[in-house]
């Protein structure tokens, strides 16, 4: 007679815990997002892009940051080129997409 198979639920799952960044590194993230890419916030924080996808998954505060930062950075290039244009220098340029 076969041995009943445990559920799914119930099996046990071995291999390394989840990696987790604690507040400060969330914290770092927000200002690093500014004006590092992803490949040298990952550097920074010593982890893999794809463990940092993985953590944005898991922990929602992260990517929040994240993009925070991005919008951060982007508000001010864009305040800046406003400021140019307002006072009428030639020295802006428009992407077409």
């Amino acid at each position: 007679m076969a041995t009943p198979r445990k559920p799914e639920s119930e099996k046990k799952k071995g291999g390394r815990p989840p990696k987790k960044l604690t507040q400060k590194q969330i914290i770092q993230v927000e200002a690093l997002a500014a004006y590092l890419t992803v490949e040298q916030i990952t550097d920074y924080l010593g982890i893999g892009k794809t463990i940092f996808y993985e953590i944005m998954e898991r922990q929602p505060k992260v990517s929040e940051r994240y993009k925070k930062g991005k919008s951060k950075a982007i508000g001010v290039v864009a305040k800046s080129l406003m400021k140019n244009i307002q006072k009428g220098s030639k020295y802006y340029f428009l992407s077409k997409n």
